[in-house]
């Protein structure tokens, strides 16, 4: 319920209760309390007093441990209301006016004499040792009361704030910080009187006026402390203990929605345990993370440019250059990455090590587990708020980059599917000619270039909005984390080294997953063909001449006997022999193909004879690409041939009888 603000010199307390401040501005305090303790451990004076001080994580992390005197004291009597009863013989001690600086004097030497006698011998010789090593600085005295606070000697604290105070009558942060101890101390009734001075010198003082209230609350005094509470949140409206305690009053009153309002307000200003639990008692049904302003713990350092990647491809005469320059970018990235998975490796090896040492000794080694911060439980709310959307947002680009890649290259196929039919119908009509293949071949790789070069800008669009996209969350979710480990978990705990390693790889591995380089650039290599060849080159084979009448001087046959022969020619070679079992062997220069024949013969007689073939061709590197069957007959030495093809079909050659092939289709009209 209560928590009271101490204004040392470091305002560790003050910090510790108000998250309304920025990131810099918190860290610009943090460096000013350890500067300040810093400052006190260099006094030789106080080498005895600090020796045993923690750092200031260890420091920040106590308070919360101490943060809530009163529920103490609840746990004590059996109070089970959050709220003591009303102490009227306590109420009716308090002075009836604000003390003048002569009467606090007197006052508070009065109240240092009175607790010198109560208190135990061992804090009294702890606090008298203390203040005879600082000697009469009211300053150091202040400082050492804090630190003997965290020392967990509560009651040679409060002697050590009174001497500071009674020194320093005219330092208001002297007067809070003695106030502040007595009130954790469970002397509410001995701070109120100090805290009245401190308020007519300071009226608009959040801090003084919060603790007026807490004060008035220990002692049972609801309306007087609603009072303070009401002046403390018009000046500082999201106060976290302020609000928190205004709504614990409220729910004993039974004034239901002005709780709900002050528990919201503490919510928003910070995220204490109780704080929650009043959250969930009064608004069961709400998601208390939507309650929390995520904003403090963002970070936006975010350049497109800091990690570099590729151009998208926007035409078929980039893709070696691009695709270079993505294997360099994907190596020098592994190559970062094994670094930082090293230094992982080491944060989580010493995380091990030192969850080890605890699991063996949790008493004495509990500082190894214990890693919580004030900001723990906001920053973990504050770190799935971040991080959620960024979540969504990946699977949403990732999906959209799918369904339009999907859209597009459906698209683009089908155009392909045409060009690739248009091809092989002009492939089939070349026949045997080489070079009119070549000529094809070339005419379509030129058009699918120009199909493709017309595609990948519009792939470009898509990647290039992935690209950015994925690189983006994937910094801010790595920022994310990267103040939440900084912020939320202490420092020499084996969860922040393993956060740290955790937080070290987060980043890389986008880059070295293939989800950026890869998929990214997936339309590098669609289907493309005729790499190896420039715009220029295609043009050059699209443009060459097929000559089919050309002149010869060679053209030789000569007859083996026994139905044997040879003939060798510019075009082909040939050789052929057997009479019943015929065989026969043909060499296409210009196409490069070879044709194995096979079949039966009949004997020559009267200047004719007749032969039945089976072939296969084979191309220029000796792979089957056609088969059929060929009839030949001779007529006084010229040959009369029908052929059937797997490819081309059948084919005529009527030689010697043209005359009489082209007469016939007329004399049977």
């Amino acid at each position: 319920m209560k928590k009271i603000s101490l204004l040392a010199c470091f305002y560790i307390l003050s910090f510790a209760t108000v998250f309304s401040q920025t990131q810099a501005e918190i860290d610009k305090m943090m460096r000013e309390a350890k500067a300040e303790i810093d400052k006190l451990k260099k006094d030789p004076n106080n080498k005895e007093l600090l020796k045993d001080i923690p750092d200031i994580d260890s420091l920040m992390n106590n308070m919360s441990k101490k943060e809530n005197q009163s529920a103490i004291k609840d746990a004590i009597t059996g109070n089970t209301s959050g709220l003591p009863e009303k102490n009227n013989k306590l109420l009716s001690q308090l002075p009836k006016k604000i003390l003048t600086n002569t009467e606090l004097s007197a006052y508070l030497q009065t109240l240092q004499t009175q607790l010198w006698q109560k208190i135990n011998s061992g804090s009294a010789d702890s606090a008298r040792l203390t203040a005879n090593q600082i000697g009469n600085d009211g300053e150091k005295l202040c400082g050492a009361a804090i630190l003997t606070w965290f020392k967990n000697d509560a009651e040679a604290a409060v002697l050590l704030a009174i001497k500071a105070a009674t020194l320093s009558l005219n330092d208001n942060t002297s007067l809070n910080n003695c106030a502040a101890i007595l009130s954790m101390a469970g002397l509410d009734n001995k701070a109120i009187p100090i805290l009245q001075v401190l308020l007519q010198r300071e009226p608009n003082s959040s801090t003084v006026l919060n603790n007026m209230g807490q004060a008035y609350t220990s002692l049972g005094e609801l309306d007087t402390a609603m009072f303070y509470f009401g002046r403390c949140i018009k000046i500082a409206p999201t106060h976290p203990e302020a609000n928190n305690t205004a709504t614990i009053i409220c729910m004993k009153k039974g004034q239901t929605e002005a709780a709900k309002k002050y528990c919201q307000q503490a919510i928003e200003g910070g995220l204490t345990s109780e704080a929650v639990k009043n959250y969930k008692k009064l608004l069961p049904g709400n998601d208390i993370s939507e309650e929390v302003d995520e904003n403090p713990f963002r970070s936006y350092p975010f350049n497109e440019h800091d990690f570099k990647f590729p151009e998208q491809c926007e035409k078929i005469d980039d893709i070696a250059t691009i695709d270079a320059e993505l294997k360099a970018l994907a190596t020098m990235y592994r190559a970062m990455n094994k670094k930082l998975q090293d230094y992982a490796d080491e944060k989580f090896r010493i995380s091990k090590k030192m969850a080890d040492q605890f699991q063996n000794n949790p008493a004495g080694n509990l500082e190894l587990a214990n890693s919580e911060t004030i900001f723990t439980r906001r920053a973990g709310y504050a770190y799935h708020k971040i991080i959620n959307p960024l979540i969504d947002a990946i699977r949403k680009i990732e999906k959209k980059q799918y369904t339009e890649t999907r859209m597009l290259e459906s698209e683009l196929d089908v155009k392909k599917k045409e060009l690739n039919r248009n091809q092989s119908a002009e492939a089939k009509a070349c026949d045997q000619n080489n070079v009119c293949h070549v000529k094809v071949v070339a005419k379509y790789c030129r058009l699918t270039n120009e199909l493709s070069n017309q595609y990948l800008p519009r792939f470009a669009v898509i990647n290039r909005d992935y690209v950015k996209k994925m690189w983006r969350y994937h910094k801010e979710m790595f920022e994310a984390l990267s103040v939440y480990a900084r912020v939320a978990i202490r420092p020499g705990t084996f969860l922040k080294e393993a956060k740290e390693g955790e937080r070290s790889i987060s980043l890389m591995s986008i880059l070295v997953n293939g989800r950026i380089l890869g998929d990214g650039y997936e339309l590098l290599y669609h289907d493309l063909i005729c790499l190896d060849k420039t715009a220029e080159e295609i043009k050059r084979i699209e443009e060459l001449e097929i000559k089919e009448n050309y002149k010869c001087n060679l053209n030789i046959s000569v007859p083996l006997g026994k139905g044997m022969g040879m003939k060798f020619s510019c075009d082909e070679f040939e050789i052929e022999g057997g009479l019943l079992i015929r065989t026969k062997y043909n060499k296409n220069f210009r196409s490069g193909q070879t044709t194995l024949y096979a079949g039966a013969g009949i004997i020559p007689g009267f200047g004719v004879s007749a032969s039945q073939y089976v072939y296969v061709c084979f191309d220029k590197n000796n792979k089957p690409v056609d088969g059929g069957t060929q009839g030949e007959i001779r007529v006084f030495g010229e040959k009369v041939s029908l052929t059937t093809s797997i490819n081309t079909g059948v084919k005529f050659e009527p030689g010697p009888l043209k005359p009489l092939t082209d007469v016939l289709p007329y004399l049977f009209k």
